[in-house]
């Protein structure tokens, strides 16, 4: 059963005010025993029911009851068609309740589902101005592209880089790097004047070109499998890839 279906479908919410039929609430009953999930959102939706009618609910005015009854008797109506309707009357307060209850849950899902699609396009957005402004340093006439030639476990692989040096902005690229292993991460370095200054970490999993650190001076770029969360200095042992800047 795909459990967060059923939760989504909107029977929990019915069984939780009393709006189904007695053979349905039963099915649902019988789902919640077997799946625990359903059975803390039943009860955290009668919870919140309970709170939305004390949060509601409000004090009759002095004497309404005493009015109540006076009008009855007034009408001299039998006890049991009395009865009745008092009982007809609570009916429909509690289904009056019951679907204020509905309308409040479902306004609540709606405005989620809004406010999510919000952030999506949000992200969207932001991924996308990304991208533009990646293509526009990439296609200026002075921005570098360098090959990063593997080695050792990257022997036979490589990366790329787009750096100009006017912008101080460098992508790269795993390219067909393979994977590092858990606990371990690949440094970005530049190399200028034979030292090297830390470039930036690449992010695992990711395939796209990646912004790294400002790079203003360089001569060559190298990449290093270092721990997790990066090192302050180069492990030479473990470089993996490196490129020279030609011209």
């Amino acid at each position: 059963m795909d459990i967060q279906a059923y939760i989504e479908s909107g029977i929990i919410e019915l069984y939780a005010s009393g709006a189904l039929p007695p053979a349905e609430a039963r099915e649902v009953e019988a789902v919640a025993e077997q799946y625990p999930e359903i059975k803390a959102r039943i009860r955290q939706i009668q919870d919140t029911l309970d709170a939305y009618a004390l949060a509601h609910a409000r004090e009759p005015r002095a004497g309404l009851k005493q009015e109540f009854l006076a009008k009855f008797e007034k009408e001299n109506l039998p006890p049991k068609r009395k009865n009745g309707l008092l009982a007809l009357g609570w009916a429909l307060a509690f289904a009056g309740f019951l679907l204020s209850g509905m309308i409040y849950f479902y306004c609540q899902k709606v405005e989620k589902e809004r406010e999510e699609l919000k952030l999506k396009q949000i992200q969207l957005e932001n991924n996308a101005q990304k991208a533009i402004a990646q293509l526009e340093t990439i296609a200026k006439p002075d921005t570098k592209y360098i090959v990063l030639q593997g080695m050792g476990i990257a022997q036979g692989k490589e990366a790329s880089l787009f750096w100009n040096e006017a912008q101080g902005k460098a992508y790269l690229s795993a390219g067909s790097l393979p994977p590092p292993p858990p606990g371990k991460q690949y440094q970005l370095w530049s190399i200028a004047d034979d030292i090297p200054y830390d470039a930036g970490l690449l992010l695992p999993g990711v395939a796209n070109l990646q912004s790294m650190n400002e790079v203003t001076k360089a001569q060559a770029f190298a990449i290093t499998l270092e721990i997790e969360g990066g090192s302050p200095t180069p492990t030479l042992d473990q470089m993996v890839a490196m490129g020279a800047i030609s011209g």
